[in-house]
């Protein structure tokens, strides 16, 4: 039984590996995580890793994504 008391059937296993590469500093937009209503869904929260280390904000836009 999941935390919300449905019988959880299956396991989904969610990720991706991007690459990006920008010669100067650079500002971007993404969406990479999954969608906030479904947090509690989530067995572990979705973490956001970059390499080097660089500064990550949170951001949801009018829309709630």
């Amino acid at each position: 039984m999941t935390r919300r008391g449905r019988v959880s059937g299956k396991r989904v296993s969610i990720g991706c590996r991007l690459r990006y590469s920008f010669p100067q500093p650079t500002p971007l937009i993404a969406l990479l995580n999954v969608h906030y209503s479904r947090f509690g869904d989530l067995e572990r929260a979705d973490y956001l890793v970059t390499s080097p280390s660089v500064p990550i904000e949170s951001y949801r836009d009018g829309f709630g994504n």
